[in-house]
C-alpha cells in the first residue's frame, strides 16, 4: 500500500473551542472528520494557496492570504495537501481571499505537516494475532506574517504549534488521511486564534459562556455575540460541534433546574446565527443527533451562499441541488428586531449586526 495516495477529501470543519475545552475540542474534530467524509469533494490544491476569492459582495472581507504548507507522509510529499485545504477552507469562511501570488498577499501563511507511520497495532489471543488498527503519528507548525508591517516590528509573526499526536484506524488508507486531518484541524484552531487572524471580540465572547461565575446571562453573550454580526458567523459555526455545557446562567425554551446539563454551546451558536443570517433552524434541547447535523450543514450553506464562496470550499456541494439540509429551516419574517438586537439581512447591502438599518429596509 502506498501511503502516499491516500484520499485527501476536503474537510469543512474548523473547530473553535476555548482553551479549557479540550476533550470537547477532539470530539468536534472527530465530529469535524465524520462530516468531511461525507463531502467526499477533494481539492485541487497541492502546494501554496489557489486563487479562489469569495464574491466582491461578500458581507465579510477580511483581506488576502498566500498559504503555503509543506506536507509529508514518512518523509514524502502528499498527493493531496490535506493541510492547506482545511487552512485554506477556513480563511475563506472567516472573510479572507487567498492569493496563489505571495506578493499580493497581505498575510503568509508558511508550515509543515508531518506525519509517520507509527505500529500496525495487534493483539494475541491463544497463539493467535489478530489486526487491531494502523497508528499514525502528526505534528505540524506554522507562522503567521503581516506583510504590510516592516520586519521586525512587534506584533508581525506569530507562530502556532501542535505537539505530536498519535491516531490509528483500522483501514490504513483512512489512517493515513485522517491523521494529516487531526492535525490539521488542530492547527486550523490555532490559526484562527492567533491575533493576525482570529477576531478577539468573539472568541473572548464564547469563552465567556463557560465561566459559571460571571456576572452576565448566556442572552446577555448571546446578544453581544449578535452586535459583533458578520465576523461572529464562522466561529459559530464552529461552535456548532462544540458539546461542552454552558456555564453561564440564563434563560432558554424549555430549560429547568433539572436539565440545565442539556444546554451546550451549540444551542447558543444556533441561536446567535439565527439573529445574525435571519433565520430558523428549530434546534431544541432534545433535538435529536441527526438533525444537529443537518442544522450544521443548514447553516454552512446560508453562509458559504451569502459569501459566494468558490465550489471547491464548498460543503456537500453534490447535494445541494437534490436535498435540504435542515427541511424546517426557513427565512425568519420580514422583521427588523429580535429582543432588543438590530437584525441584519443576508443582503450584502444592508449594514452588518450592531449598526441601525434604514427605516422602510426590505427583509428576505
Amino acid at each position: 500500500m502506498d501511503r502516499r495516495k491516500s484520499n485527501g477529501a476536503c474537510g469543512w470543519l474548523v473547530a473553535f473551542l476555548g482553551p479549557k475545552g479540550i476533550r470537547h475540542q477532539l470530539s468536534a474534530i472527530v465530529l469535524g472528520l465524520a462530516i468531511a467524509a461525507l463531502a467526499g469533494a477533494a481539492c485541487s490544491c497541492t502546494g501554496g494557496s489557489a486563487s479562489t476569492a469569495p464574491s466582491g459582495n461578500a458581507p465579510l472581507q477580511r483581506g488576502t492570504v498566500h498559504v503555503a504548507i509543506e506536507e509529508t507522509l514518512d518523509g514524502e510529499p502528499t498527493e493531496q495537501n490535506v493541510a492547506t485545504q482545511l487552512v485554506t477552507r477556513a480563511l475563506v469562511l472567516h472573510g479572507y481571499t487567498p492569493v496563489a501570488d505571495p506578493s499580493q498577499a497581505r498575510f503568509l501563511i508558511e508550515g509543515k505537516n508531518t506525519s509517520t507511520f507509527f505500529q500496525d497495532l495487534k493483539f494475541r489471543v491463544l497463539g493467535q494475532e489478530t489486526h487491531l488498527e494502523f497508528q499514525y503519528e502528526g505534528e505540524m507548525s506554522a507562522t503567521v506574517t503581516d506583510t504590510t508591517l516592516a520586519s521586525g516590528a512587534a506584533g508581525r509573526t506569530e507562530t502556532i504549534e501542535v505537539p505530536r499526536e498519535r491516531y490509528g484506524r483500522t483501514d490504513g488508507e483512512l489512517a493515513e488521511r485522517d491523521i494529516r486531518r487531526l492535525v490539521a484541524s488542530s492547527a486550523t484552531i490555532k490559526l484562527m486564534r492567533t491575533k493576525l487572524l482570529g477576531d478577539a471580540r468573539v472568541i473572548a465572547l464564547l469563552d465567556e459562556l463557560n465561566d459559571p461565575n460571571g456576572r452576565r446571562s448566556f442572552n446577555d453573550i448571546q446578544r453581544d455575540i449578535v452586535a459583533v454580526g458578520y465576523p461572529a458567523v464562522p466561529y459559530l459555526l464552529a461552535a456548532l460541534t462544540d458539546e461542552r455545557v454552558v456555564q453561564a446562567k440564563g434563560e432558554y425554551p424549555g430549560l429547568g433546574a433539572d436539565n440545565r446539563d442539556r444546554l451546550c454551546y451549540y444551542h447558543i451558536a444556533d441561536r446567535a446565527l439565527g439573529d445574525i443570517l435571519r433565520r430558523e433552524s428549530y434546534l431544541a434541547l432534545d433535538s435529536e443527533e441527526g438533525y444537529r447535523i443537518r442544522v450544521i450543514t443548514g447553516w454552512t450553506w446560508v453562509w458559504e451562499d451569502a459569501q459566494g464562496i468558490p465550489s471547491e470550499h464548498r460543503t456537500l456541494a453534490h447535494k445541494r441541488e437534490t436535498r435540504v439540509a435542515a427541511d424546517e429551516m426557513q427565512s425568519r419574517q420580514p422583521e427588523t428586531k429580535r429582543g432588543t438586537v438590530e437584525i441584519p439581512t443576508i443582503n450584502p447591502q444592508v449594514t452588518p449586526a450592531g449598526a441601525k438599518e434604514k427605516e422602510g429596509a426590505e427583509g428576505e
